[in-house]
């Protein structure tokens, strides 16, 4: 294949045209990854940290589990805020690595081919973000599971 300057009118066009669907691709999965990390992982640890904190100073029994719980919470809201940021700059490297490819195919310094395979590459290197996420994830369980602990060791001891 010819360099992009050398092409034919059409092939220009598909190319161009694809080139903004790839950039509008990544804006989008970059926009859903931020929107939906935040009202998922945060909506769950904060509920979380609230309820604790309520459930805390509430009483005068506070069940050692509630603290442990409230901390995978407050850790959980940490870890999604470092995920999300980890996650923006992955797709934001993503997108101007394509741009700068972009310019080089439009100035005839690389091939379409090329291009592609940069792509390619950068796609498949390692996201720490998502270690963040899961991590954030289990903070959840966890604190879930800890509270849960609490409530029961509240019950028990009102009984007694």
């Amino acid at each position: 294949m010819a360099l992009y300057p050398q092409m034919e009118k059409e092939p220009r066009e598909r190319i161009e045209e694809y080139i903004r669907y790839r950039w509008d691709h990544l804006e989008s999965v970059r926009s859903s990854l931020e929107d939906h990390s935040i009202k998922f992982l945060f909506g769950t640890n904060a509920g979380g940290t609230a309820v604790l904190l309520a459930f805390i100073g509430s009483t005068a029994f506070i069940p050692p589990t509630s603290i442990i719980s409230l901390a995978f919470f407050i850790s959980g809201l940490l870890l999604t805020g470092f995920g999300i940021a980890l996650g923006y700059n992955r797709i934001a490297r993503l997108q101007k690595g394509w741009n700068d490819d972009a310019a080089d195919l439009f100035a005839g310094k690389v091939e379409w081919e090329f291009m592609l395979q940069n792509d390619k590459k950068r796609l498949k290197e390692s996201s720490p973000g998502k270690v963040f996420a899961w991590s954030a994830f289990a903070c959840w369980i966890l604190g879930t599971a800890f509270g849960f602990a609490s409530l029961i060791l509240f019950l028990c001891n009102r009984q007694t």
